[in-house]
């Protein structure tokens, strides 16, 4: 239920806009066209990193999903992601 809620919510959001969806938790949305979604996908998460860097943190991208497509097969790719202090646990998993 919130993977369709978010979806909806980011299709309102311009492909420019960083939304906050709770503390230190955002989404933002990337467009693509002609089924590249791959590429939508890079440059998603690659702005989630500037974004972070911009408080002096880093960008843990929770996931990217692909948005809503038209029949051009162009569509945007949808990241959520959280800006955490360098040092959080979160940004270094512990290794088995």
């Amino acid at each position: 239920m919130a993977v369709v809620l978010l979806a909806a919510v980011a299709a309102c959001a311009g492909p420019d806009v960083v939304e906050e969806t709770g503390p230190d938790s955002y989404f933002l949305t990337e467009p693509y066209s002609h089924g590249l979604f791959d590429s939508a996908r890079d440059r998603a998460i690659t702005r989630a990193g500037q974004y972070c860097l911009k408080t002096d943190r880093r960008a843990l991208v929770e996931y990217v999903l692909r948005g809503p497509t038209n029949g051009h097969g162009a569509g945007s790719a949808i990241a959520t992601f959280r800006c955490l202090f360098r040092g959080d646990p979160e940004l270094h998993p512990a290794k088995s």
